[in-house]
């Protein structure tokens, strides 16, 4: 709707830093999934509510960080279909289906996922929910044999998967940078009707500018301005 309306442009010009007003969106969001997430978590791996937890065996702060990062995931995803249209409710509508599209890979490749080659594995759960879908199979294998997820067993890979809890994890993290780049990126080159767009390479810009510096550019360029100066004078 910010985009649509123009209202992030009209705060750019008020002086409203752009990091600082993702910054707050992301505040907003994951306090108001973590009044979720915790209770969650807590009634999963306490006997509050049933005589035995889903996540008897496991460490309680370990699942809180798994959601946690999975909240995360699912607040950059949102922010990167925000900058990709410009209508609210076309963000809402193709939002939606591409959020479920990415569960597709879970329900399609789960029961093959030990024979798929480590950077697949590694991509596929990058996806937000594939990744979700898979960290919580894995953590329930564990919780069949007894063991649970733990700090000390996070990176071991005991099931057949071929992969460990912690590799979710870090794959999720890595989905949600590359998620969040692409945001920034996107709305740099496509600001809106209003707004002044970047070249498409403007991320290269400081090192053009210190490769310059460096090879005497910019002091060659100033001494030509200085000799056409003086010429013009004389």
């Amino acid at each position: 709707i910010e985009r649509e309306t123009q209202l992030k442009e009209v705060l750019k010009i008020m002086g409203l830093n752009s990091s600082l007003h993702w910054l707050a969106w992301f505040t907003k969001s994951i306090i108001m999934l973590e009044l979720s997430i915790i209770p969650m978590t807590i009634l999963m791996c306490t006997s509050v509510m049933t005589p035995k937890p889903i996540f008897n065996y496991s460490s309680l702060l370990i699942i809180w960080m798994f959601f946690t990062i999975y909240a995360t995931s699912v607040i950059t995803f949102c922010f990167l279909i925000s900058v990709i249209f410009k209508k609210s409710t076309t963000a809402g509508n193709v939002g939606s289906i591409l959020f479920f599209i990415t569960l597709v890979p879970f329900n399609q490749l789960s029961s093959k996922f030990f024979t798929l080659p480590y950077i697949v594995k590694v991509l596929y759960c990058m996806l937000v929910n594939s990744g979700m879908g898979l960290g919580v199979t894995m953590m329930l294998i564990t919780e069949g044999n007894e063991e649970g997820v733990h700090f000390i067993s996070l990176f071991s890979r005991e099931t057949d998967l071929g992969f460990s809890v912690g590799e979710v994890m870090i794959s999720m993290i890595t989905g949600i940078i590359v998620q969040m780049l692409l945001t920034v990126y996107i709305e740099k080159v496509f600001p809106g009707d209003i707004g002044i767009p970047e070249p498409w390479h403007f991320p290269l810009n400081p090192f053009v500018k210190f490769m310059k510096k460096k090879m005497g550019y910019d002091t060659l360029i100033n001494r030509d301005a200085i000799l056409q100066e003086r010429r013009r004078i004389s």
